[in-house]
């Protein structure tokens, strides 16, 4: 577990798709204690099926992958049913494939969502208390 008081972090899929970021991300989360890394089942789903329909990886071998996060932070898993209720997900990003992500980000309270895409709308998420500003990319 991170160190109190450690932000809490989001690590979108495409993160956890890159074998260098996951690992930097796990050990800077998980070693040093610096950020506090939240998880859904449905991030955890995306990024697996990525895995084996874009790497090629095995089942087996994707599960593993992304089991990373939920042995490593198990209390940082967040659970999205009825999460982000009102909030038009259209207006956080323009990737309906991301709408988890924000959910997760707003639910989690998360300070920072790292991503590589380009595709989050800051100033909308700014507006749900995920600071825009620090949306790393």
């Amino acid at each position: 577990m991170s160190g109190a008081g450690a932000p809490r972090a989001v690590l979108d899929a495409d993160i956890v798709f890159s074998r260098v970021m996951h690992e930097l991300m796990g050990r800077v989360a998980k070693g040093l204690e610096l950020l506090d890394l939240v998880w859904s089942e449905e991030l955890l789903a995306e990024t697996r099926r990525s895995l084996v329909e874009k790497k090629g990886l095995s089942e087996d071998a994707a599960a593993r992958w992304v089991g990373y996060l939920s042995q490593n932070f198990p209390n940082g898993e967040i659970d999205l049913a009825g999460s982000a209720a009102g909030i038009d997900l259209g207006a956080l990003t323009v990737d309906p494939d991301d709408h988890h992500v924000c959910r997760l980000a707003i639910a989690s309270g998360a300070s920072y969502p790292f991503t590589h895409d380009r595709g989050y709308l800051r100033s909308a998420l700014q507006g749900h208390g995920v600071p825009g500003e620090k949306l790393c990319r």
